[in-house]
Order: C-alpha cells, then structure tokens, then sequence
C-alpha cells in the first residue's frame, strides 16, 4: 500500500481491513453502527487502527447518521473559546446576550467556566467544547460545529492552521572594510574614508 502513495497511513489501512475481516462481513459490522448508540459506536470506531476520537465522529456524523457526534480539532476548540466561552463564562442568568435552550442555561454556563481554565488544548478540553457545542445546540450539533468551523474561514481557507510561522532574521553585516595599497600584503583592512581619492602610481 505504500507503492500506492498512502504513505506512513498503509500500516493503519492494512490493520483495519484484517480487523473488519475477522468481523464477518465487514459492511453488515459498520452498518450495524448506525443503530448503536453514539457512545457504543464511538468505541467501536476506535478500536480501529489509526482512528482516535476525531477521526471517529467525523465517520460517526457524516457516515452513520449521529447528527450529535461533534468532531472536534484544535481549530472548533478556539472557535468555542472564542464566540462562547468568554461571552457564558462572565454571564448570568440576566445578563447573557444569546439565546439559551430552556432548563440548560446554568449548565451551559458552568461548562463554559470549566473550559475557561485551560489555556491550551487537550483531551480534557476538546471534551469540554465538545460538550458545550451538544448542549448549545443539541440534536443537530454536528452540523452546527460544521457551520462554525466554515464560518470560522478566511476566503474558504483555515488561517488558524495556514499561519506562517515566523522566520528569523539575519542579523545585518557590517559594510566591507578597504585594503589600502601598502597594506595588501599585510591583509590590515582600513575602512574607506568618504570625500578622498587615491592617487595613481606614476
């Protein structure tokens, strides 16, 4: 599978198809998932070689029909820090400008608070904004994440990710010191003096 062009990917691609086998008929097993629950599918997913919980949701919304299944990447975890965490973190009950479903405002809230507390990304907080984006919008939440993220785009590109790292810069070399002619032979360089010229040699 590598001379096909998969690349470090084969070695995952030729595990998965040996497991699916030993399951019987490899498309009864993954149509069964459809009727599984999120979670039961979720962890039947990952035991796939190369399939962690990203990759999971993503097959879990767009393949077998779990519109809650929110996939969930370092880019939608700064979308949820950036258009809710702050704005239902600092908010009250009173105070909020957005529309809360009924009965889950408080929950909501206290989700935000909790995903508040981490800087940077990890496993803890993709499950925090994972959990904040089902609570906002419920049933249909992976589609909604899909929204946000295309929303989130610059000219259909992902600047999160495009961003060009910063390159260092040479430091500036000082202008080239002039031999003077009775010091070629010595290499003592003299810097050129502005408003004077040589004479020739007879």
């Amino acid at each position: 599978m590598q001379g096909l062009g998969f690349g470090y990917r084969a070695k995952y691609y030729a595990k998965t198809i040996e497991y699916l086998m030993r399951m019987g008929d490899p498309d009864e097993y993954l149509h069964k998932l459809r009727v599984e629950p999120l979670e039961i599918a979720r962890g039947e997913l990952i035991k796939l070689s190369g399939v962690g919980p990203k990759v999971a949701d993503c097959v879990l919304l767009m393949s077998l029909d779990k519109s809650d299944a929110v996939p969930v990447d370092t880019h939608i975890w700064q979308v949820a820090q950036r258009r809710y965490v702050g704005r239902l973190a600092d908010s009250s009950s009173n105070s909020t400008d957005m529309l809360l479903p009924p009965g889950k405002d408080e929950q909501i809230r206290q989700l935000a608070r909790q995903l508040r507390a981490f800087k940077t990304p990890s496993t803890k907080a993709y499950e925090l904004a994972q959990s904040l984006i089902v609570m906002l919008f419920g049933p249909y939440a992976g589609w909604a994440q899909g929204m946000l993220f295309s929303g989130d785009l610059k000219n259909g590109v992902d600047t999160a990710a495009a961003k060009p790292k910063p390159t260092k810069r040479k430091a500036q070399q000082p202008p080239a010191a002039t031999l003077t002619e009775s010091a070629l032979g010595s290499a003592t360089p003299e810097p050129r003096r502005a408003g004077l010229r040589r004479r020739p040699y007879p």
